[in-house]
């Protein structure tokens, strides 16, 4: 199996646990859909996913400052969203 599709089972587990708030979980499956990303678009999305995981897990400096990373994307929709 290649990255990419890896990458993408990676992420979708890291959505369903998040879904159901199982938040150390969800973590480290999107660390690991992160480690296979090519594109620096995705992981600027990543960075935004993980911040909201880790203000749920309490990690505030950890989640404002992959929040300021996402603010480098050129995609103005991920940067709006960025809160």
């Amino acid at each position: 199996m290649d990255f990419t599709s890896q990458e993408k089972i990676y992420y979708q587990l890291a959505l369903k646990e998040k879904d159901q708030r199982e938040w150390e979980p969800a973590v480290s499956f999107l660390l690991k859909a992160m480690e296979r990303t090519r594109t620096a678009e995705s992981r600027y999305r990543y960075d935004t996913e993980l911040a909201a995981l880790y203000k749920h897990l309490g990690r505030t400096a950890q989640a404002d400052s992959l929040r300021q990373e996402a603010l480098k994307s050129s995609c103005p929709l991920l940067k709006s969203s960025v809160v």
